[in-house]
């Protein structure tokens, strides 16, 4: 973070008049002494920062003196940049003018405003000046005041400060400060360390006294102390006494969750209840001593662009520093603009929520354990063996015992004998030629081989099945026929990532997707061929509460690829918030201990056991629709179903046609023969 720093230099003038004799000349010397002072901070603090000096008329003499003393005659200097702005000549410009000629180049790592009057009534001119070039958004400004101290408090307390860390006030000498109700009873707060600051400066007759802004000095409130110029208070706040932060959210579970506490309609009040952002929360605040206020937006939306600059929901209070900070929100080039984050802790992508497959009902089951190659394999295998067969019985001149002993015709097929011994039903006489038994023994080995692994094959087929691929991603999800998917209506972050993405198969989903309540798309998830898009961290807490029986099944799946929101979640800030880099630190302290991770696990988990205690709706909302597998095949495991064997039937009525077509075909040629037969016989008469 910029180290920025703004130098104020509001002189304003003693009485009007001239001042005679030896009053004239004390304060002339003591005016000298402040300039000095001034000079001694901005050559030491402020070394290197980019300064604008910004003067009214009636203070250019005074503007000049400081320019000489730290500038020099030519007013330039190496390490200390200067430029010199006319206020009166910059009001009225827009917005944006004032803030290009007063903080110049982003890339800077401090600026600096130098502001000088000599009549007290131009210093809320000024600072209201300031309020316009934005030095809100500067907390960590210096700001450092040179004029007369009857306006000390008004000066420091002025709205154009309210971030501001480092403010101070030089008074010029011979006027005296006046306080009002408010920063009198804030300033008896810190009665008892001005008091000690006061005996330490009688001390030091040369030292001139010093007003300094705090923000949380007095109980979390601002304040206004004395100090010297070697006492200053340079850092960032790291605690704040117990001040009040107000804080935007929106119930996002398990990010953050919260019940109404207000009476509704412009009373916005929630309480926090157990999530990962409230652990955060409060044990931030607990290292921190600040407390809190927690508020939803007042349309309870995540912030959407209106155009002009202007947002909606929890963005738009930020925008319009209606509160100092907020839970879990999604940052984005557009956000960045108008509001501050602090380190992303988490990532919640999106995921698709579908319905696990289940176990195909496959009509060729039997045939499923060896592919379409192997089975054209066994097929040649067979028919080869057959060929190579007849071939060696022509070879030897042997013929088959069966034939001999039993007279049987010689027209045997050894195909089919070598086709038995593969389905393991070989005839019950071997051939007697050694050669033909050679090459059984091989075929007899080959089959066993093929046995063993079709029926282990086999065996694994019927027991685990076979599942269609699960959708896991946009792309599965695109190809999917006849197939639905939805979300929740989208809003802030989640819609822009669809309408902003350039790739095609996201803007795919995205034409098709539909918009309904998370009840109604768990139901439609439930009942098949159709898929949830949703976040990561909400499916998980869903999925385990709602939709997991008491024996930890459940049948959704959650797709195995996620596409990130952007860079992540943090916590939003308005911008300029001065708790910002001490809650960013302790942020990262709570990342690296780990204790992110483990809160967001141990929040979903504890609230699935407190639902589950006090009566979940788990049971009612998977009951209703839908039926686990166990429970429907009762405690009796079916491994073969009637689906399984439906090619076993299948091949047996094929062979049965077959066998039927062929005996049609032996009648017709019987027909035929005994017909020819009679002819030849007639014509022999």
């Amino acid at each position: 973070m910029w180290v920025t720093s703004i130098l104020l230099c509001l002189a304003c003038g003693v009485l009007t008049g001239e001042l005679q004799g030896e009053g004239r000349l004390g304060n002339a010397w003591k005016d000298g002494k402040v300039v000095e002072e001034v000079a001694s901070l901005v050559e030491g603090k402020l070394r290197e920062c980019h300064v604008v000096l910004v003067h009214a008329g009636t203070s250019t003499h005074l503007a000049e003196r400081i320019i000489r003393r730290v500038w020099g005659s030519g007013g330039t200097r190496e390490d200390v940049a200067l430029v010199v702005v006319d206020a009166e000549a910059l009001r009225g410009h827009q917005r944006k003018t004032m803030e290009d000629n007063l903080w110049g180049d982003p890339r800077l790592a401090c600026r600096a405003v130098l502001l000088a009057t000599r009549v007290p009534d131009e210093a809320p001119s000024l600072l209201s000046f300031l309020e316009e070039s934005g030095l809100w958004r500067w907390s960590a400004a210096w700001v450092v005041v040179v004029g007369e101290a009857s306006v000390v408090d008004v000066t420091l307390m002025h709205h154009a400060l309210r971030n501001t860390v480092r403010a101070l006030y030089f008074p010029l000498p011979g006027t005296a400060r006046h306080r009002d109700a408010f920063t009198a009873a804030v300033g008896e707060r810190v009665k008892k360390e001005a008091q000690q600051k006061e005996v330490q400066r009688e001390e030091e007759e040369e030292e001139i006294e010093v007003y300094q802004r705090c923000l949380y000095c007095a109980n979390g409130d601002m304040g206004v102390m004395e100090t010297t110029p070697h006492q200053l208070v340079t850092e960032l706040p790291r605690v704040f006494n117990g001040h009040k932060f107000r804080v935007v959210t929106i119930k996002y579970f398990p990010t953050i969750d919260h019940e109404p506490e207000g009476a509704g309609g412009l009373d916005t009040r929630v309480r926090l209840r157990d999530s990962l952002n409230t652990r955060m929360l409060v044990d931030i605040a607990r290292h921190l001593n600040f407390t809190y206020e927690t508020h939803e937006p007042l349309d309870r939306q995540w912030g959407s662009d209106l155009g002009g600059g202007n947002w909606t929901g929890l963005v738009g209070t930020l925008q319009r520093q209606e509160a100092d900070f907020s839970t879990t929100i999604t940052p984005t080039a557009a956000r960045l603009l108008i509001m501050r984050h602090s380190k992303i802790y988490a990532s919640d992508p999106f995921v698709i929520v579908s319905l696990k497959t289940q176990t195909k009902a496959e009509h060729m089951a039997i045939a499923k354990p060896f592919p379409g190659e192997v089975w054209v394999m066994v097929g040649v295998s067979v028919a080869a063996s057959g060929i190579a067969a007849v071939l060696l019985k022509a070879a030897v001149k042997e013929q088959w015992r069966a034939r001999e002993t039993r007279g049987t015709s010689s027209k045997q097929s050894t195909l089919l004998y070598l086709w038995g011994v593969l389905l393991e039903t070989p005839p019950n006489l071997p051939p007697m030629s050694v050669t033909i038994k050679v090459l059984v023994a091989w075929w007899l080995l080959s089959c066993l081989v093929l046995s063993a692994a079709y029926r282990s094959s086999l065996a694994a087929h019927f027991t685990v099945g076979v599942k269609a691929p699960p959708v896991d991603s946009f792309v599965d999800l695109v190809a999917r026929d006849s197939w639905r998917w939805g979300s929740e209506p989208l809003g802030g972050a989640s819609l822009f990532y669809f309408t902003s993405s350039i790739d095609a198969t996201t803007r795919a989903v995205f034409a098709k997707m539909e918009a309904h309540s998370l009840d109604d798309n768990m139901r439609l998830v439930l009942g098949g061929r159709y898929a949830f898009i949703t976040t990561q961290f909400q499916s998980a807490y869903q999925v385990a509460s709602r939709y997991t029986d008491p024996r930890g099944y459940t049948p959704i799946h959650t797709g195995a690829r996620h596409y990130p929101k952007f860079a992540g979640t943090s916590w939003g800030f308005r911008i300029g918030a001065p708790c910002l880099p001490a809650i960013t630190v302790m942020t990262q302290r709570l990342i690296e201990g780990g204790l992110i991770s483990y809160w967001l696990v141990d929040v979903i988990a504890t609230r699935v056991r407190e639902e589950r205690r006090v009566g979940s709706t788990y049971s009612q909302a998977l009951a209703e629709h839908w039926t686990s597998p166990s429970e429907s095949e009762g405690d009796e495991e079916v491994v073969v179903r009637m689906a399984h064997l439906y090619a076993a039937f299948y091949i047996l009525a094929a062979g049965l046609a077959l066998s039927c077509l062929a005996f049609s075909g032996e009648i017709l040629l019987a027909r035929y023969c005994c017909g020819a037969y009679r002819l030849c016989s007639h014509i022999r008469a």
